[in-house]
């Protein structure tokens, strides 16, 4: 990028959004980090999925809500990735009978302690532990985990879009763990199997957030590998872990959506115009391809 562009950009960013540095920066919590400016890889996926629901969770009008499991998956998060927060954030509830009298007024002087903290039972604390322990005694994880940091947070300017229209869209990008050579990220999960974890990328698009992190740091650290790397933990005993690397060709797919999705999105700021699916556009719909394999081979 020229100095003059750079220039522009930072007058773009100061007019058009909150100010926010361009850069990886190290010490932002994750509460701070979501509530920065820019475009995520979730909030692009949102977008992907139905340009409406992106812009119902941007008014208000749909609010995120955690489950169970995506409970368990953050409270695993932080006691592998940042340990030293896990008081901060977190509260353990010991298990007591709410139909008394007695576990009625623990529950709600315990909320009332623990305000701003994610409260998780006992129980639940207890097979986090578990699954933080299965994934940090993994062969892999060990030598991954040798060197480089957990939850950098990057600010960059999609520079395809300026190359393209000559306007600019701030992004951001929060790996788990980041070193030179690769990006990867802790997944919890039901199925760690090669192909249970294989549909639960494509269901939840992390092949689409792998290109948006690899691209910040592209961008930000000139960085040339194309490594994005997962390590899946299963929820269940015996608590299983495997790492997968996401090939190439994934990548390129997820590479090729995340472009349709910022563009998409550019021209739904511009025109404040947010469709349901399909652009409200009737649509042709088709079965699964495998649903027609034995009518094609006539046996059926």
């Amino acid at each position: 990028m020229s100095s003059a562009a750079l220039v522009m950009t930072q007058d773009y960013i100061q007019e058009k959004m909150p100010r926010q540095a361009l850069g990886l920066f190290s010490g932002i919590s994750n509460k701070a980090y979501h509530n920065s400016p820019g475009i995520s890889s979730s909030q692009l996926k949102d977008y992907i999925h139905a340009p409406k629901i992106h812009r119902a969770y941007q008014t208000g009008e749909l609010v995120f809500k955690t489950t169970p499991a995506m409970e368990l998956g953050t409270t695993v998060h932080t006691l592998v990735l940042e340990p030293e927060n896990f008081d901060k954030e977190f509260a353990i509830r010991q298990k007591v009978d709410g139909r008394t009298n007695a576990g009625k007024a623990y529950k709600v002087e315990f909320e009332a302690d623990n305000a701003g903290k994610l409260i998780i039972d006992a129980e639940e604390f207890d097979t986090a532990q578990r699954i933080r322990d299965a994934i940090l005694n993994h062969p892999e994880v060990r030598l991954i985990f040798a060197e480089g940091e957990a939850e950098s947070s990057g600010y960059y300017l999609d520079e395809n879009d300026e190359r393209e229209t000559g306007t600019f869209q701030l992004c951001r990008y929060r790996p788990d763990w980041r070193r030179e050579d690769g990006l990867f990220d802790v997944k919890t999960c039901r199925d760690a199997s090669p192909v249970g974890f294989m549909h639960q990328i494509n269901n939840l698009g992390y092949h689409i957030s792998a290109a948006h992190y690899i691209e910040g740091d592209r961008i930000l650290k000139n960085t040339d590998h194309r490594q994005f790397t997962f390590i899946a933990a299963e929820t269940e005993p015996p608590y299983l872990v495997a790492v997968y690397i996401l090939s190439e060709r994934s990548l390129q797919l997820g590479e090729h959506l995340r472009r349709i999705g910022l563009n998409g999105l550019k021209a739904s700021r511009e025109n404040d115009f947010w469709p349901s699916y399909n652009h409200d556009l009737a649509t042709e719909i088709n079965l699964p391809n495998y649903l027609f394999y034995d009518m094609d081979r006539g046996q059926i």
